[in-house]
């Protein structure tokens, strides 16, 4: 059926048989009616035949039932409310701590940190995003706000439009939001006389838990906006204590996570930054990796 599609919107107008488009067309929305008005007048009928399986189609391309638009609409509709909701909260200038005892659960994001200025560029780049982010989701809601009435095969284009927008929105803070300083990396690290043992097993858990997440994090992000931005938030802690603890993140890995909406060292990094961190003749070598290894060489 979908290549039956493609062939008839390829064809040129002057080629189209209007009534095998009328009944493919009939086939996918089963109105019947529309069906007949299309065969007792098809040169009157023949752009809506082509409207209507070019949304068919873009649908079939997404690999979208009908039953999956209802449900999407059921899902992205009420998610993109919560974001207009806190937002408005947002703008009204609330200021979070970056303290661990700040709720995190049941928020789309935490507001504008109180060391926003401190952050890197790249990390308040994501708060002045969202802001653009925002005025799109809530163009592109008010629009299918307009048009409650059409079946949700209508209304497919723009709620694929609005759940992305969502995705890009939740990634963007709960980067931000999770992102730590350098500061509050090494504060983590107990200082004075510690069992290394103890930071191997801290690393080792961390590496694991990135590996083990992955997956999920992926699946997440396309099914379910809320799991992938709280999930996104460990995930980055995570990955922040490797980088700032010294670390080595394989850039196998680190590219991965990068496609998932963690933001890596080559993210936040600028060029500068990237060129001094690599030794050169007559330099420093960097602090050694922590591994089991190397605490049994201890």
């Amino acid at each position: 059926m979908t290549e039956q599609i493609k062939a008839y919107l390829d064809a040129k107008p002057e080629d189209r048989n209007i009534l095998q488009g009328a009944e493919m067309v009939l086939k996918l929305n089963r109105n019947k009616i529309l069906y007949q008005n299309i065969v007792m007048k098809p040169q009157k009928f023949a752009d809506k035949v082509v409207y209507e399986l070019n949304k068919f189609y873009a649908m079939r391309m997404e690999q979208k039932t009908l039953e999956d638009v209802v449900q999407m609409d059921a899902t992205v509709i009420p998610s993109a409310a919560d974001i207009i909701s806190e937002h408005e909260n947002i703008a009204e200038g609330t200021v979070i701590s970056t303290d661990d005892d700040k709720p995190q659960t049941g928020t789309v994001a935490n507001g504008r940190r109180a060391d926003h200025n401190e952050l890197p560029d790249e990390i308040k780049a994501l708060w002045d995003k969202n802001g653009d982010i925002y005025f799109k989701i809530k163009e592109t809601f008010e629009e299918l706000k307009k048009m409650n009435a059409a079946p949700a095969c209508d209304r497919f284009e723009r709620l694929n439009i609005l759940s992305e927008l969502d995705k890009s929105y939740r990634s963007n803070f709960a980067a931000y939001d999770s992102f730590k300083t350098d500061e509050q990396n090494f504060d983590e690290i107990p200082a004075g006389d510690i069992d290394p043992a103890d930071i191997v097993k801290k690393v080792n858990a961390a590496r694991t838990y990135l590996s083990k997440n992955k997956s999920k994090l992926a699946e997440l992000k396309d099914s379910d906006p809320d799991g992938y931005a709280k999930l996104l938030a460990k995930v980055q802690e995570k990955y922040d204590y490797l980088v700032h603890s010294n670390n080595n993140v394989e850039q196998s890995q680190t590219d991965e996570l990068a496609a998932l909406g963690v933001v890596t060292v080559s993210t936040v990094s600028s060029p500068a930054d990237s060129e001094a961190a690599v030794p050169t003749s007559g330099q420093e070598e960097a602090a050694p990796e922590i591994t089991a290894e190397n605490e049994q060489a201890n």
